[in-house]
C-alpha cells in the first residue's frame, strides 16, 4: 500500500529563510494569478469552513491577513548570525478583530529565520505596520476530522490550519519575507493545483461611439500591463467574495480627447455578480491618463469590452 502523501507533510518554517526585498511587489501587483483564495471577511472564513468540513473540500488554499506587530518577535538564532521570528503567543493568531482563532493543526511554530542584514528589513516593516498573511489548507492532513468549529458572531469562532505560507508585508503591501512549506510543495507539484486558481483577464477591442475603432495609443494603454494588473486584482478579490469564476463586462468610458482625463465610466453590461468587483473594475479604468488623440477633440465615449476567467 503507498501511504497517503498528505500523511507525510510536515511544516518546516524553520527551513532557510527566503529573503525577498522590499521593493518586489505582492503576486496581485506582478499580475501573477495568485493561487490561494484570500479570506477578507468573516462570511469568507465560514464559507471557507463549510466547503470543507460540510462539502469535503480539502484542498482548496487560503489566505488571511493579521497585524504582523501583534504576532511575531525578534529572538536571537541558534546559529551565530542568525535571527528568528516566532510567533510569541499563539492567542495573537486571531484575525477580524478577535472573531477567529487561527490554530495550527499540528501546533507548529510559526517562524521566519533570517540573517541579520534581512532581519534589518524585517524589523523597518514591523515597526512601519506590517502584516502576516497567513496561506493554509483546511483538513488537508486529516480530512475525516473537523477543520472549525464555527460559532455565532458574537463568539469566536476556531479554525485549525494546515499551515502552507507565511508572508510578511509591509504597509505598502510589498513581500518583506516568505517562507513555503512542505505542504505548498507538494500540492503545487500536482498538476491540477499548480494552476487551477490563477485568474485571468484580457481587455478586448475597444471602440468609439459609432463602432470606430479607438485610437491606437489608447488601445495600447488599454492592453498594457498596469491596467491588467489592477483589474487581475479586482477579480482575485471579487473571486474570493463569491463572484462569477468566469465573466464578460463592458464599460463605457467618458473622456476628454485632448487631455485624456477620464470624466465617467459606467457598465453597460456584465455578469460578474459582485457589486464590489464592479466598482473595483470601474476604479482601475478611471486612473488612467489616456494620450491625446489626433483628429478628436471634446468629450468622447469609448466602449471597452473585458474578459475575467478562473479555471
Amino acid at each position: 500500500m503507498i501511504p497517503n502523501p498528505r500523511t507525510r507533510l510536515r511544516v518546516a518554517w524553520l527551513a532557510p529563510f527566503v529573503s525577498v526585498a522590499l521593493s518586489v511587489p505582492t503576486l496581485a501587483q506582478q499580475g501573477v494569478g495568485a493561487r490561494d483564495r484570500a479570506l477578507t471577511r468573516l462570511e469568507d472564513v465560514r464559507a471557507a469552513c463549510r466547503a470543507a468540513d460540510d462539502e469535503g473540500l480539502h484542498d482548496r488554499l487560503y489566505s488571511i491577513l493579521i497585524d504582523g506587530r501583534a504576532a511575531l518577535r525578534r529572538r536571537p538564532g541558534r546559529e551565530e548570525g542568525e535571527v528568528r521570528y516566532v510567533l510569541a503567543d499563539v492567542r495573537s493568531l486571531r484575525a477580524f478583530d478577535g472573531a477567529v482563532q487561527l490554530i495550527p493543526s499540528r501546533l507548529e511554530p510559526l517562524a521566519l529565520r533570517a540573517s541579520e542584514e534581512q532581519a534589518r528589513s524585517i524589523d523597518v516593516a514591523l515597526a512601519g505596520g506590517a502584516r502576516l498573511r497567513v496561506g493554509f489548507f483546511l483538513g488537508f492532513d486529516e480530512p475525516d476530522r473537523p477543520a472549525c468549529i464555527v460559532r455565532a458572531p458574537q463568539a469566536v469562532s476556531v479554525v485549525r490550519l494546515d499551515l502552507a505560507f507565511v508572508e510578511l508585508l509591509d504597509a505598502a503591501g510589498a513581500v518583506v519575507a516568505r517562507d513555503d512549506d512542505d505542504r505548498l510543495r507538494a500540492w503545487s507539484d500536482d498538476p491540477v493545483h499548480g494552476a487551477a486558481l490563477s485568474p485571468e483577464v484580457s481587455v478586448g477591442a475597444a471602440s468609439l461611439e459609432g463602432g470606430a475603432p479607438a485610437p491606437s495609443g489608447w488601445l495600447e494603454l488599454l492592453r498594457g500591463a498596469p491596467l491588467r494588473r489592477a483589474l487581475l486584482a479586482c477579480h482575485e478579490e471579487g473571486l474570493a467574495r463569491g463572484a462569477a469564476r468566469e465573466a464578460m463586462v463592458q464599460v463605457i468610458v467618458r473622456l476628454d480627447a485632448r487631455s485624456g482625463q477620464v470624466s465617467e465610466r459606467v457598465i453597460e453590461a456584465g455578469n460578474v455578480g459582485d457589486e464590489a468587483e464592479n466598482a473595483c473594475l470601474l476604479e482601475a479604468l478611471s486612473a488612467l491618463r489616456f494620450p491625446a488623440a489626433s483628429g478628436l477633440s471634446g468629450t468622447v465615449s469609448l466602449r471597452v469590452p473585458i474578459r475575467l476567467r478562473a479555471p
